[in-house]
């Protein structure tokens, strides 16, 4: 726990700091973000026997991040990218959950380097696009800190009280009792941040329906959903790793793992924060 904590104080500074810039600082965290998770997927791909070049995938998904920055320049280009970005990764999910091993043809060697790109470079590319929206930065923090707070819970209260299993097949600590702390942390860190976002006259959580007085639902249900996705996100991680027959998905931060153990539980969060704001037609 207390490496942990040591981990995320030296990791989160640079990430805040990019976020709040903007630019191309945060497009150069956020395609090294994506370029090192597609590199570790796709070695833990391996692992399972499936032919993939972790080189590739890093500049596949590299390639894949960068376009999202390139194509905001048009909204009509970035809402028709969106989809090819959410197709492909949702494509990859479905290949890495069924995938087994196979031999070292070229076809599969090719899918074996192109999904574990799209699986992270897909979701990563979301992370451009939200931060070019319209208060871009202040979605981007809400995302962040509800997806902190589950995290964040879920670990602590699952150590002091956890009792029962979780999906033990994929992540033998994680507890029910984790994992509903988790859900109602990230519930209460989206409607403080709309509480304060409110204060400050930032209308972020407009309305649901074209109703405004519906704003705390709003935020509500933002909570509930991100609290949801991002634990599907760090037991599709556990799923792939599992797999790979491997704790971690590389040694990059010696004891605390790799890129992809930071990031899991954000990678769906991004594109079910993007269309939430779509739909809400902000």
């Amino acid at each position: 726990m207390k490496s942990r904590i040591i981990t995320s104080l030296i990791a989160i500074p640079p990430i805040v700091i990019s976020v709040w810039v903007g630019g191309y600082l945060y497009l150069f965290a956020m395609i090294s973000i994506a370029g090192v998770g597609a590199y570790e997927t796709s070695k833990m791909t391996r692992l399972r026997g499936i032919p993939s070049h972790p080189k590739m995938s890093f500049l596949v998904a590299i390639i894949t991040v960068f376009l999202s920055f390139i194509l905001t320049e048009s909204d009509n280009l970035t809402y028709s990218y969106s989809f090819v970005l959410i197709s492909t990764a949702a494509i990859s999910v479905v290949w890495l959950t069924i995938n087994k091993p196979t031999d070292s043809t070229f076809l599969n060697t090719m899918v074996g380097t192109i999904c574990p790109a799209f699986y992270v470079g897909g979701f990563m590319g979301f992370a451009i696009l939200l931060r070019e929206l319209p208060y871009g930065m202040e979605w981007v923090f809400i995302l962040l800190i509800a997806t902190w707070s589950t995290d964040t819970s879920a670990l602590i209260i699952g150590k002091a009280i956890g009792k029962t299993p979780f999906f033990p097949y994929l992540s033998p600590k994680k507890t029910l009792e984790g994992a509903w702390a988790g859900l109602i942390s990230g519930i209460f860190a989206s409607l403080i941040s709309y509480m304060v976002f409110n204060a400050i006259g930032l209308r972020l959580f407009k309305s649901i329906w074209g109703f405004d007085e519906f704003g705390y639902l709003t935020a509500l249900l933002l909570g509930i959903i991100l609290g949801i996705s991002s634990q599907m996100g760090d037991l599709f991680e556990s799923l792939i790793k599992r797999r790979a027959g491997v704790k971690d998905s590389s040694k990059l931060m010696g004891p605390h793992g790799g890129v992809l153990d930071r990031i899991d539980s954000i990678v769906f969060n991004l594109f079910v924060l993007y269309y939430f704001i779509q739909w809400m037609g902000n």
